[in-house]
């Protein structure tokens, strides 16, 4: 009898140990963590908006949200990607400026999808013998939102498919990951911008430039006329 009340007791322990919490980081992505976790909000720069830490047993797991860009920004000098392409190199980069920042070896790394958002996968390995370290990474809206799992001894792919497949993105909310503008775009808006500003300051310029067009339709067409 006191081994099977024992046995429940381990039992019970276990499920508590092990449990699965769901935290919302905002109103458009939530996560399940494993374990007793540790919820730290703070303001670092005016970047790192919240940030999630759990370790259980030999697996750590984390989640931060960190501002990209100020919404006071304008897209015209916004840095954000405007199409896929634009989004990968930047994800591209993140991921080297990750190699760099760590002594981990990178094995892998791939473009994923969650609920038709795109997001990165990288894979490192460690020092140790068997210890990995995996990062997920999304850009929605003007936010980063980084997923990190590590395991310093072996390699549970349960515990970590586990804590990415529960990454759930809200597609009831307006998210966009494409908020930037083009090179293109931007020098159109700039010279828009000044030819405009310089109108505004100097409405003459406007009078001289116009003459100056409408001598040059005139001068064109004599020219043709002529040449009949």
């Amino acid at each position: 009898m006191k081994k099977i009340l024992l046995l429940c007791l381990i039992i019970i322990s276990s499920n508590s140990l092990w449990s699965q919490n769901n935290y919302e980081i905002d109103s458009i992505v939530s996560v399940s963590i494993s374990g007793e976790d540790i919820k730290i909000d703070s303001l670092q720069n005016e970047k790192i908006a919240i940030n999630f830490y759990s370790m259980i047993g030999n697996s750590e797991f984390s989640v931060q949200k960190e501002l990209f860009e100020n919404d006071s920004l304008s897209i015209y000098d916004s840095n954000l990607p405007y199409d896929l392409k634009s989004l990968e190199k930047y994800y591209e980069t993140l991921a080297k400026n990750y190699v760099k920042s760590t002594n981990l070896k990178l094995e892998s790394e791939k473009l994923i999808e969650n609920n038709s958002f795109k997001g990165f996968h990288l894979r490192f390995t460690g020092a140790k013998k068997n210890s990995i370290y995996e990062v997920e990474y999304f850009l929605l809206n003007r936010n980063i939102y980084i997923f990190s799992y590590k395991n310093t001894v072996k390699s549970d792919e349960n515990d970590s498919e586990q804590f990415f497949n529960s990454i759930k993105i809200n597609s009831d909310k307006k998210i966009s990951q494409f908020l930037g503008k083009s090179a293109i775009g931007k020098s159109a808006y700039n010279l828009g911008y000044k030819v405009g500003y310089t109108v505004a300051k100097h409405p003459s310029y406007l009078w001289i430039g116009g003459g100056l067009i409408l001598i040059l339709i005139t001068g064109t067409i004599v020219y043709f006329v002529r040449r009949k």
